[in-house]
């Protein structure tokens, strides 16, 4: 673990904390079965949900940043930032602004050999 890695990163995590950049977030874990009749009828089961603070990517309004992990978004689509400690996962919902979100993509964002951040990509659920 590079040692620059390790400080960007505590940067990274304190912009993350600021409330007037970030945004609480609600990560619902979401199970899915198949259904009965041969996959017909499926269903969703909720898990406990965790609130933490997200920032969206479009917030780096410094011209010196240029972080766009998914290129561009579509019109329902957003990207948010995480601190890399957030336990998310791909069929998980997020709820922001009073929206549902699919997660559509994590990635993880590294600097010098250290996970500094997860981006999400999510989408608004139909």
């Amino acid at each position: 673990m590079g040692t620059l890695g390790t400080s960007v990163k505590s940067q990274i995590e304190r912009v993350i904390n600021q409330s007037r950049l970030s945004d609480n977030i609600t990560i619902t874990p979401v199970t899915r079965s198949g259904g009965s009749y041969g996959g017909y009828n499926p269903s969703e089961s909720d898990g406990t949900a965790t609130t933490v603070k997200a920032i969206p990517t479009n917030s780096f309004s410094d011209p010196r940043v240029n972080f766009q992990p998914f290129g561009d978004l579509g019109e329902t689509e957003v990207a948010l930032l995480v601190k890399e400690s957030v336990t998310v996962d791909s069929n998980d919902m997020v709820t922001w602004e009073s929206e549902d979100y699919d997660i559509t993509e994590i990635q993880k964002v590294m600097f010098n050999g250290v996970v500094i951040a997860k981006a999400l990509k999510i989408s608004l659920r139909k």
